[in-house]
């Protein structure tokens, strides 16, 4: 490149900082005239990649609340399950949730910039209260949301695949789970629990298979309660949609079924019930339980992961869960 044009591409790159997009962006994304007077900005320590919190005010002295996500790529963490989920989030917003879809958040800006390695979100910052402490009918509302979610696209995979920004659970997907729960188990050094898991996961190849020939749709991908911000009404918003993919309708719900035996019966109701309002089609209960039952068992195995991570003391009982969810899946499906 000649030095002059060097020179500029460097002051363009200089000036592209967060503060400036999020100027030159908000007006057009609250639909009237805005600007910044001034930014505040708090990181948030729990988060396992850059989040802050903005407290930005505005020149006429109203404040705007916005988490600005750095979203760079991330390989170190899970490696083996998607490596390249963070920087696609920002793609995720624009092409798939803009305008508040689905009950995610308002974009204000964004940036994907492959060039400069620039991945950038600001959002609209929903809060801190989340389903963890929701009421029943809270966790029925994050149900009928994901419900929704899916069947809005149920059988629409190609015209999702053409938004090219979504992860893909195929064979692959649901096996890399296994083969990250069995690292995470070989570097807490258990042989004993890598032996057992070892065993337990012989039927896994055959859930994978089984799984990828289901009806395909949109997932959110990473439904734990605290990804699910409660607002009045009850209203549930979803957030974190990096894992967002192209999977089948059970793998949420399952989740979100997680520690939830005594009213499991009402939620899968709720769901079927929102399911077949969006989708237009009747919805087979008895598919959807296989369905769940197969997902559920991939993510006994993901918890596993999670307690090996956090020193191993947790594995035993996270192995009698994947015990357990192996044989609702062998009652739901046959030997597999």
């Amino acid at each position: 490149m000649p030095a002059p044009l060097l020179e500029t591409a460097n002051l363009l790159a200089a000036a592209m900082t967060p503060e400036n997009v999020l100027a030159k962006e908000l007006a057009s994304a609250l639909g009237r005239p805005a600007a910044v007077k001034s930014v505040q900005r708090r990181r948030m320590d729990a988060s396992t990649h850059g989040i802050e919190r903005w407290q930005v005010t505005l020149d006429d002295g109203e404040p705007v609340r916005l988490l600005f996500k750095d979203l760079q790529p991330d390989i170190a963490r899970e490696p083996d399950v998607l490596p390249e989920r963070n920087p696609r989030e920002a793609l995720i917003y624009q092409r798939l949730l803009a305008g508040r879809r689905f009950g995610a958040p308002a974009v204000y800006a964004s940036v994907y910039d492959e060039a400069r390695q620039r991945y950038w979100l600001f959002l609209e910052d929903l809060g801190a209260d989340t389903l963890e402490h929701g009421s029943m009918e809270a966790w029925l509302a994050a149900a009928r949301l994901l419900a929704e979610v899916a069947g809005v696209y149920a059988n629409r995979d190609a015209e999702l695949r053409e938004l090219r920004c979504l992860g893909e659970h195929d064979a692959d997907f649901y096996r890399r789970h296994v083969a990250t729960a069995r690292l995470a188990l070989s570097c807490a050094g258990r042989e004993a629990l890598l032996a057992r898991f070892d065993a337990l996961a012989q039927p896994f190849a055959g859930i994978a298979n089984w799984l990828v020939r289901q009806p395909r749709t949109l997932v959110h991908g990473d439904v734990f309660p605290s990804n699910v911000i409660l607002q009045a009404g009850p209203r549930v918003r979803l957030i974190d949609w990096e894992w967002a993919a192209i999977g089948t309708a059970g793998w949420d719900i399952a989740r979100l079924l997680c520690g939830w035996e005594t009213h499991r019966s009402r939620l899968l109701a709720a769901y079927s019930d929102q399911f077949e309002r969006h989708s237009g089609g009747p919805l087979d209960a008895t598919a959807l339980a296989n369905t769940v039952a197969c997902c559920g068992a991939v993510h006994a195995v993901r918890f596993v992961s999670l307690a090996a991570d956090e020193g191993a003391a947790g594995v035993p009982e996270a192995l009698d869960a994947v015990e357990r969810a192996l044989r609702e899946a062998s009652e739901a499906i046959g030997d597999v």
